[in-house]
């Protein structure tokens, strides 16, 4: 059997016949390459949460985590107390060395020294301590109120049967609050990932098709080596690599399934980095008038034309009245969290047609919530009267409703953590073998995640949630920053990027009176609509508000009516500005300081339009443009002589756009 080293410029390859000899090499190289998680805690499994009987200072925070997930928080007034928090891990392999990996944040600390927190490891052997005295300090330097840090920590396994156990404290005379969002203990090695990149559906052209995929970690004379297995038999091929960009052309290969795994070494092949499985469909996508498909430009398309998603989520809202307000408002495209029931209620896809007729009568599309036939989620169907096992009941769901005209796309993730991910990726491959012609969608809240969870979808839409984030803080200047993360690093990955803008209050999540509610930092009208302003800036092609109606409302009719009309008038602005936001052109940043950033947005028919977005409350300056007609859009500045001239008191925005 050949086996092909192919060079190439674009997608131009020119194949040159490899070694066999190299190729066994690789395959010979043992598998576990290190980051494999051996455990982990987001503390919102109450079987698994500490014991805080005699740890005053600790308690469980239901919504102090990351984006509003559960969290152990540590409380200290007392500076001559010390009180320290202990997990148990269960026995781990010896022979091999371990990550601990802590997200935590602090606020309102006093310091007596430079640490604020401290993490220990010990190990133990039938109840007794054989070793410990690894730790890992949260400093000083690292702190930033409010702001999440990893705090990591190695340790060594030699013997058997041996249990680590983990512990954690706040610095003898240090007072202050620290939260503890998830613990995740892993193998060390080479913490380097695999990302596809294209192509988009997991579906393979039998006339060959063009992969793409990125590598993180990895040094830059790196090689990677795809071993394809079909019904026609193995073939190996070794992908060109630049940058960090691995890129070849696959053969032809006969319709059905196609399973590829890749694998990246060293330039000499004798260590293996990492490596990644995935599993393909084989055939001609020729795609029905229904059909959903991303394109070139990343942005998606619906019967051929570029189609700019404006949705909203929404639970329980599938009301008439509901959904006549939504579409009023000029959402075209709604996220039903609640998909999954429609199906239990009518116990077979009539229900769940039915749920897309009602959306059909409204204009809306709908992103169909499959997520919850992860296992991990708990509620998956299956044994059903119409499927078998869970893989077979979510592919007769999607075959089923895959040529409905309301159909956007598939919901398979929302916010889940890394130890999940394999799961998402499983369900991101089912759903995509039983419809090609509809992209699925995940939501990522966890930058440090993303080259892996950008396997498990071909969208990912990123919640930063920046406004009023940051737990018993109050009066403190706000700021957008937050959103550039998650942004970039989707960015960075080369996916596709949709945005969920936060049109709610944290105050809704973390309180249960009008009293406490009103004492958080809301979201304004125009933080509302500057966060989608921003996100277009940095190349998003949709946008997902969150949420229509959401925990609080009832607090505060007032804001409720300021919060719902700043949500239709920032819909009004993106649907006026979506010929530019759509534009085949990638933005250009004209100017980018830490308190605004300015650029321009192109149309495919030569009109351009000037984004201005204040991230702090203060931003002021003269930004000088290219030549043009301006027309003012929105937002409070001014343009004299070819000078875009500004000063907020606020987090604000201004759209100008050229006549």
């Amino acid at each position: 059997m050949k086996k092909f080293l192919l060079f190439m410029s674009a997608w131009l390859l020119f194949p040159v016949q490899a070694d066999d000899a190299l190729v066994k090499k690789i395959l010979a190289l043992p598998e576990n390459t290190g980051g494999e998680i051996v455990y982990f805690n987001d503390f919102s499994d109450k079987s698994k949460l500490p014991n805080f009987r005699y740890t005053s200072q600790f308690s469980l925070d239901p919504s102090g985590g990351e984006n509003g997930s559960a969290a152990i928080k540590c409380e200290k007034t007392d500076p001559a107390q010390l009180q320290d928090l202990s997990v148990r891990v269960p026995v781990l392999p010896g022979g091999k060395t371990y990550i601990t990996e802590t997200v935590i944040r602090a606020e309102d600390i006093k310091f007596s020294g430079t640490g604020i927190a401290s993490s220990s490891i010990e190990l133990r052997k039938d109840k007794k301590r054989v070793a410990g005295g690894v730790y890992s300090v949260y400093r000083k330097k690292d702190y930033t109120p409010g702001k999440w840090f990893v705090l990591k920590a190695e340790f060594s396994i030699s013997g058997e049967n041996i249990a680590p156990r983990y512990s954690i404290y706040m610095m003898r005379n240090t007072t202050g609050r620290f939260y503890i969002s998830s613990l995740c203990i892993k193998t060390a090695g080479h913490n380097a990932s695999i990302l596809l990149r294209r192509p988009y559906n997991m579906t393979l052209d039998p006339a060959g098709t063009p992969v793409e995929f990125k590598v993180s970690g990895a040094p830059a004379n790196a090689r990677m080596l795809l071993t394809i297995n079909s019904s026609s038999g193995e073939q190996h091929l070794f992908a060109a690599g630049e940058n960090d960009i691995f890129r070849t052309v696959l053969p032809p290969l006969p319709p059905g399934k196609a399973t590829i795994t890749v694998r990246v070494t060293d330039a000499n092949a004798g260590e293996l980095y990492c490596q990644s499985k995935y599993d393909f469909t084989v055939r001609k996508l020729e795609v029905p008038e229904y059909g959903v498909m991303p394109d070139e430009f990343q942005r998606i398309t619906v019967n051929g034309k570029p189609f700019m998603p404006i949705g909203i989520y929404g639970y329980q809202n599938s009301k008439d009245k509901d959904l006549q307000n939504i579409s009023e408002a000029g959402f075209n495209c709604f996220l039903d969290y609640d998909s999954p029931s429609w199906g239990r209620r009518s116990g077979d896809i009539a229900g769940f047609r039915a749920m897309l007729d009602k959306y059909q009568k409204y204009g809306l599309k709908c992103i169909f919530n499959i997520r919850w036939q992860s296992p991990y989620t708990g509620n998956s169907l299956s044994k059903t009267a119409y499927a078998g096992n869970t893989d077979a009941v979510t592919a007769h769901i999607v075959r089923a409703l895959a040529d409905h005209p309301a159909l956007l796309a598939w919901y398979v993730s929302d916010e889940t953590t890394r130890v999940n991910i394999p799961q998402i990726v499983h369900l991101r491959q089912i759903v995509s073998a039983a419809d090609p012609y509809h992209p699925t969608v995940g939501t990522s809240c966890y930058p440090t995640d993303l080259p892996l969870y950008g396997n498990a979808a071909d969208i990912i839409a990123v919640d930063p949630y920046p406004i009023g984030d940051t737990g018993s803080i109050r009066n403190i200047p706000q700021s957008l920053a937050g959103m550039f993360n998650l942004m970039n690093g989707v960015k960075n990955n080369g996916q596709i990027l949709w945005i969920v803008p936060q049109a709610f209050s944290w105050g809704g999540y973390r309180t249960n009176s009008a009293e406490k509610f009103n004492l958080w930092r809301h979201p304004t009208a125009e933080e509302i609509r500057t966060m989608p302003l921003l996100a277009a800036l940095h190349g998003a092609r949709g946008f997902i508000f969150y949420t229509y109606r959401p925990r609080g409302y009832q607090f505060s009719a007032e804001y409720e009516n300021l919060r719902w009309q700043a949500i239709r008038e920032s819909v009004k602005e993106l649907k006026a500005l979506e010929k530019f936001i759509m534009g085949s052109k990638k933005p250009e940043i004209i100017e980018q300081q830490p308190d605004y950033r300015c650029g321009i947005l192109t149309a495919d028919d030569g009109k351009r339009a000037v984004i201005l977005t204040g991230i702090k409350e203060k931003a002021a300056g003269k930004i000088t443009l290219p030549e043009g007609r301006w027309e003012k859009l929105s937002g409070q500045a001014e343009i004299s002589s070819n000078q875009l001239i500004f000063d907020f008191n606020a987090i604000n925005s201004a759209v100008f756009v050229e006549k």
